[in-house]
């Protein structure tokens, strides 16, 4: 994932990935990140997913373990000089069954500094639409031994995950955080509740509006 706050869009980047930062594999090369918002579009397939706020977002297959990565973005003209606001890889978590519907997929809280006067109006200095919400997830056996190392990883302090809720939205995927004090709940037992797991999360730096 390319974070907001890029320049990349239109751009052709390569990546590849090496043991030893000597002998380098690629893993994909000379694809161009898209140049708008479309919808409907798969993060799995070539060339990713532009979100609404800007990121983009792909998820290649394979498994790797390798030490050393690099990112090489092509000339892009005179004048031209990549910035990129922030860069994440790591391992995709998957549930082998759909998240539990419904979820949410436009539950945004109005937050940001305010200050009143002393007619007692009160006025945004500044505003943002975080989303948040619960993840539910149904799990197997194998899942659930998977989930929990995801969830133990995610509530590192700093940790950030990126939530697609809908493959088919794409678009919509976001940055979170583990709520502040979250604790993911395991469910087990008979009849429709069996293994399901519920994660709160926050919006890691919503963009301001």
């Amino acid at each position: 994932m390319i974070d907001r706050n890029s320049n990349l869009e239109g751009k052709t980047i390569t990546l590849e990935r090496s043991a030893n930062d000597s002998v380098w594999t690629t893993v994909f090369s000379s694809l161009v990140i898209p140049s708008s918002v479309t919808t409907g579009d798969d993060i799995t397939a070539t060339p990713g997913v532009l979100t609404e706020e800007g990121a983009w977002v792909y998820r290649f297959g394979g498994s790797h373990s390798d030490r050393y990565w690099r990112l090489t973005v092509a000339a892009g003209g005179a004048g031209f000089f990549p910035q990129i606001g922030g860069l994440y890889l790591g391992e995709a978590f998957v549930p082998g069954t759909p998240q539990v519907l419904p979820h949410h997929k436009r539950s945004v809280r109005i937050g940001g500094r305010t200050q009143e006067s002393d007619r007692g109006w009160i006025e945004f200095a500044s505003r943002f639409n975080r989303r948040e919400g619960t993840l539910h997830m149904k799990l197997d056996s194998i899942d659930a031994d998977d989930a929990t190392t995801f969830f133990n990883l995610w509530k590192i302090p700093g940790a950030v995950a990126w939530i697609c809720q809908d493959n088919a939205q794409a678009e919509r995927t976001f940055a979170a955080i583990a709520s502040p004090g979250a604790m993911a709940e395991f469910f087990v037992g008979d009849g429709w509740w069996r293994d399901t797991m519920r994660v709160p999360y926050l919006e890691h730096e919503p963009k301001l509006v």
